[in-house]
């Protein structure tokens, strides 16, 4: 039996980075006749994982769940300097690996064992994709990559093969975190990444040899859809258009955070209004991609002053939930990625607000929307109210080109599981 170990999930709530999870996992298990996966989380630690909500989804999918010596501070059970203390000494004992060999990995704290028995006995370690290799700047940032890369150096130290299947690469605005990412990526793994972008960021910043890095789509693209429809009272008024729409606060944004979140929040009630009120659209329907989204929604909803035809979903959806909202709408007003992907896979066209134009564009290029794109920085309500009516007008048409476009990126990236597995 395969053992492959299945690096960088981060938790459940996050429905778009457990879409490229799911995605994988079953891509995986679908190229192997006998495999076992297990989930490594870069996030939680190895406390309790089989009773929180953050690990359902993953846990119904079949497979094990681990922490990670490095988790996060927010999942964190114990005083910041508890936290600091324990990612200082992770990064001893990584160190001393490299001069004494693995069983310096005994020196890790109890409830982290797993994590290392998980890469060691693994005959692959796959590292999903997703955005979270990058430092925006800060020593935040830094100490975020540096977790980031955790679970590929000790893998690497280890022995197994590595893979990172269909990430994003950069930004890495200082030097010490080009240094950091190249002294990781630079050898000894195999890079899928899943823009031009990052194609070009892995070769001119990191200096990956050509033949070390391949461009791919999103796994994401693979997740089925059974063809659910909606129970509840969010299912598109009959004889009138659904508008589907996902929020999000971007952290980066230029010109400072505040002011563009201003910008985004006013242009995107008022576009949905104008819309409402003039008869383009019946219905708007906020979609709980990421629960941490939810506070936006509200707020932008109650800025649109249209409670009858606005709905805000307050429920927690599985991915199957979630994918029959999306097919349940005309178009998608996404500032999620992954809103736009998932969105994509149901057949419903979109136009995303783009927060990190290094992942979203590219991915917007695979599937001949670029045009429907529009930078969080640059949002007015004119142009979303252009773009969202175009897509209305022509829906059968874009939507069309649109499901063959996802076809080939599906059958590129089955392709491309099934070269990894075959790999001798």
């Amino acid at each position: 039996m395969m053992k492959i170990a299945l690096t960088h999930m981060s938790h459940d709530v996050n429905r778009g980075d457990f879409a490229i999870l799911a995605a994988t996992h079953d891509a995986l298990r679908g190229q192997a006749n006998s495999v076992s996966i297990t989930a490594v989380s870069v996030e939680l630690q190895d406390r309790g994982l089989d009773n929180i909500k953050e690990t359902e989804l993953t846990q119904k999918l079949g497979c094990s769940v681990v922490g990670t010596p490095t988790p996060s501070k927010r999942y964190f059970r114990g005083r910041t300097w508890r936290w600091i203390l324990r990612l200082v000494w992770a990064e001893i004992v990584a160190l001393l690996a490299i001069v004494f060999g693995r069983r310096t990995f005994v020196l890790l704290p109890r409830d982290t064992r797993a994590f290392i028995t998980t890469l060691d006995d693994a005959d692959l370690v796959v590292a999903k994709g997703g955005s979270y290799l990058y430092a925006m700047g800060g020593v935040r940032e830094l100490l975020y990559l540096w977790r980031m890369l955790y679970p590929i150096r000790v893998a690497k130290m280890l022995g197994p093969r590595v893979v990172l299947l269909g990430i994003s690469i950069g930004e890495f605005r200082s030097f010490g975190s080009r240094r950091l990412a190249q002294a990781v990526l630079g050898r000894g793994v195999e890079l899928y990444v899943r823009e031009q972008w990052s194609l070009d960021s892995a070769r001119k910043q990191l200096h990956v040899p050509d033949g070390s890095v391949r461009m791919i789509p999103d796994l994401a693209f693979l997740t089925p859809f059974q063809g659910l429809k909606v129970t509840t009272d969010t299912a598109t008024v009959e004889g009138g258009v659904t508008i589907s729409v996902t929020v999000r606060l971007h952290s980066f944004a230029k010109g400072g955070v505040a002011q563009a979140r201003d910008r985004y929040v006013s242009a995107t009630a008022d576009a949905l209004r104008r819309l409402l009120d003039d008869g383009d659209a019946a219905k708007v329907l906020f979609v709980p991609q990421v629960d941490e989204d939810a506070p936006l929604a509200r707020e932008i909803a109650a800025r649109i002053k249209r409670p009858k035809a606005v709905d805000v979903v307050e429920m927690q959806p599985d991915l199957d939930a979630l994918l029959a909202m999306y097919a349940s709408s005309d178009v998608l007003l996404g500032a999620r990625l992954h809103s736009v992907i998932l969105a994509a896979v149901v057949g419903v066209p979109a136009v995303h607000v783009v927060n990190e134009p290094s992942k979203s564009c590219g991915t917007l290029e695979l599937l001949d929307m670029a045009e429907f794109g529009i930078l969080y920085e640059d949002v007015t309500a004119d142009k979303l109210v252009q773009l969202i009516r175009h897509i209305i007008d022509h829906r059968a048409q874009i939507g069309g080109a649109l499901a063959e476009r996802v076809d080939g990126l599906r059958a590129e990236a089955k392709r491309v599981v099934a070269d990894v597995l075959s790999h001798d």
